[in-house]
């Protein structure tokens, strides 16, 4: 019931027109145009219809015009030509007065509180009383006081005098009337009184009533809407033109303020992270959102703290004369903290599971190792053509177990490597392999392992993440299959491509899950083990991987006997082609014949004389056992082609001695090559993310050594080199 009629706006607009003012100037700055303004059947939010009278009061600026724009409303637009109906039938100007204030008024303007009474010395009170949280305009108030003057010239009477106080959005008039009708004048209007004034008056003053209530509910509900805003735990804004408007106690505390005032009329996208501004901006924009569709995007706190936050779709809403939007914005900041914990403490439980099946596998290949390198130096101590095929049988065979190691530990550490929020071309194959490698100790001691790859293209996925589900999987695959029955048990892993969809399916002929489990596998801390046997929590945070990745997983369980019974069916969208070209691009080949000069640094004095044998019969070699030691190498001796590194060193590391090379030559900084055992500390992690030097891992073949020296050597290496030859 705050909304203006049509019909009032419309007479507003043929009394300023008829002022000679213009009514393009008028609307200037609304969000309403003229032809929106004359249609009487749209009605006019309030706190527009009083924007509209600050601008009339911009305009003219003299009050005293704008209550003359009152009078006409009066005197001359067909607004209140009932009302002029209405006064030929009355006889005092109190009267006419009384039905201005108690209906007319009432009935056009149901914001208004209105007090209206008669005083001891004959004249009248008015009170005009815009209550909060509507917006008020001393406009307004001038056209009422034209109005007011103006009733006693409907009876034939002079203006009335009347005496106007302004207190923001009050207004208090004291009408001194004009003298009282002449008796012939009186005599006619009581003839017309008789004739049904009365009981029109009454049928009025009762829709007034009805009227002044219904806006009162209304007013009260629109209050304590506002209060439940301004009471909510939850951040609430609203904006407009890119300003933030209004925002409630949760959301200027979120933002580390005290008071509203201390970011209302601020840049809304002041307070977003920066690297957030086209999401957010996106956002906030009508119709570019979709209706439901949560967002999240970064804030920055008073104190330069960044918080993570869920922003609901902005609503339009109506806002002190101004067409706005509202958001609600919630802290997910914990709650991603909390899943990243859980996440963490998932892998951990795995860890746990795989700890006893990897030392198996690692001991065995150690075994064979130890035992044929003593075979071979058996064979050494008494040299014969016989004991050398021996010694290359023994090392060759020792190779091979050093390798499996190898792989071992790399898979285990890509696993418990803390997964970053990469989103990249993925081999899904590649990532099996890799799971299954570490379960294969648990698999192989109940299960049949029954692999079906089907041609798919890459993923879009993040290869650790993946890695985590796939690990869940065959794990529960290996603990719903019964022990002791090795020739009857399977377990399934195949892959296929659906539509653009690559399908992962994991199968086992297990005990399957009954049909009142299966709704709620998914679902976080909901277990069927044992109390002590399970956390509930590895199904939930695979669902919630790979929805995060864009894909989809679900479950399919059916009593069959000797066959595979559940099979869950992980989802995920293919790679774009570009992406899947890019990621396969072939290896630069190593310049083969070229000699370069080469400063090798490691403290390990055995590493470091496997490099030399390794590189020295193709490039001249320079060694250094620490980083200290290498840089006065450096600042001695010029002309090196590529620094090959240690990252963990005592004294000067790898980083220390990167830096310190930045300084004395930048070229040669970017041909180091770094070497790692993989335990990273947080300053080691952060350099790596920022430098775009290659990384070795240890142990590495010495092809890799080999090819990464060959291509960081300067091109002038191999012109001089040819020309040397």
């Amino acid at each position: 019931m705050t909304d203006v009629s049509g019909r009032t706006t419309k007479s507003l607009l043929d009394a300023v027109e008829r002022a000679g003012l213009s009514l393009p100037r008028l609307v200037e700055g609304l969000p309403v145009t003229v032809e929106e303004l004359t249609d009487v059947t749209r009605s006019l939010d309030w706190d527009t219809f009083m924007a509209l009278h600050d601008n009339l009061e911009r305009m003219v600026k003299n009050p005293l015009e704008i209550e003359a724009i009152g009078a006409r409303l009066v005197l001359e637009t067909p607004l209140y030509e009932f009302f002029r109906y209405v006064a030929g039938r009355l006889i005092t100007p109190q009267q006419l007065h009384f039905v201005a204030q108690r209906w007319l008024v009432p009935a056009l303007f149901p914001a208004l509180k209105i007090e209206f009474m008669e005083r001891a010395d004959g004249r009248l009170f008015v009170v005009n009383d815009i209550p909060a949280p509507l917006r008020h305009s001393r406009g307004f108030f001038y056209i009422a006081r034209g109005a007011i003057a103006n009733v006693s010239t409907l009876l034939g009477l002079p203006p009335t005098v009347v005496d106007m106080e302004l207190s923001g959005g009050r207004a208090e008039f004291v009408l001194t009337l004009p003298p009282a009708l002449s008796v012939p004048q009186r005599a006619v209007r009581v003839f017309r009184a008789a004739f049904g004034a009365n009981g029109l008056v009454n049928e009025l003053l009762r829709q007034q009533e009805e009227l002044r209530q219904s806006y009162r509910l209304l007013l009260r509900a629109r209050e304590d809407f506002r209060q439940v805003l301004e009471r909510v735990p939850t951040g609430v804004a609203i904006h407009g033109d890119g300003l933030l408007l209004w925002a409630n106690p949760a959301l200027v505390r979120l933002l580390g303020y005290d008071r509203p005032r201390q970011i209302v009329g601020q840049p809304l996208l002041h307070f977003v992270h920066p690297e957030d501004h086209g999401v957010a901006r996106r956002h906030a924009e009508p119709g570019l959102d979709q209706p439901g569709e949560l967002r999240e995007y970064r804030l920055v706190r008073r104190d330069g703290e960044i918080l993570t936050c869920e922003v609901t779709p902005a609503r339009e809403v109506s806002f002190e004369g101004r067409t706005a939007r509202l958001m609600v914005l919630v802290d997910v900041s914990e709650r991603q903290r909390m899943q990243r914990q859980l996440l963490l403490t998932d892998r951990m439980a795995a860890l746990g599971t795989l700890a006893a099946g990897i030392a198996h596998e690692i001991n065995n290949p150690l075994a064979y190792v130890h035992g044929s390198l003593e075979i071979a130096e058996a064979s050494l101590a008494k040299f014969t053509p016989a004991s050398l095929n021996r010694t290359r049988q023994a090392l060759s065979i020792a190779r091979e177990g050093i390798d499996r190691v190898r792989t071992i530990a790399a898979d285990l550490k890509a696993f418990s490597r803390a997964p970053g929020p990469a989103i990249e071309p993925v081999d899904i194959h590649a990532v099996l392999d890799s799971t299954l490698t570490l379960a294969m100790s648990q698999i192989r001691q109940r299960a049949r392992l029954l692999k079906e790859y089907g041609e798919v293209p890459l993923a879009r996925a993040n290869s650790a993440r993946l890695g985590q589900v796939f690990l869940n999987l065959l794990l529960n695959a290996v603990e719903a299959v019964p022990d002791g029955q090795y020739a009857t048990n399977a377990i399934r892993v195949r892959t296929r491509l659906q539509g653009d969809r690559i399908v992962v399916e994991i199968a086992d002929s297990g005990v399957g899950i009954p049909p009142e489990v299966l709704p709620r596998i998914f679902d976080p801390f909901f277990t069927t083990k044992p109390i002590g046997s399970g956390t509930g929590l590895g199904l939930a945070i695979c669902h919630r991987i790979v929805t995060d990745l864009g894909g989809s997983i679900e479950v399919e369980s059916l009593p069959r006997e000797g066959a595979l019974r559940t099979e869950f069916r992980v989802s995920l969208p293919a790679a774009l082609h570009a992406e899947s070209e890019s990621r396969r691009q072939a290896p630069v080949q190593a310049r083969n014949g070229v000699r370069g000069r080469v400063l090798i640094v490691d403290d390990e004095p055995a590493l470091l004389d496997v490099l030399r044998g390794v590189v020295a019969p193709l490039h001249e070699v320079v060694l250094a056992s620490s980083g200290r030691a290498a840089l006065d190498v450096l600042r001695e001796s010029t002309g090196f082609d590529v620094v090959l590194c240690d990252l963990m060193m005592a004294g000067v590391d790898g980083v220390g001695l990167f830096d310190e090379l930045c300084r004395m030559d930048r070229e040669l900084a970017d041909r180091v090559v770094f070497m790692t055992g993989g335990a990273f500390t947080p300053r080691v992690r952060e350099f790596l993310a920022r430098v775009p030097n290659p990384c070795l891992e240890k142990p590495f073949d010495a092809a890799r050594v080999l090819d990464l020296i060959d291509e960081r050597i300067p091109i002038t290496v191999y012109q001089a080199d040819r020309r040397d030859n």
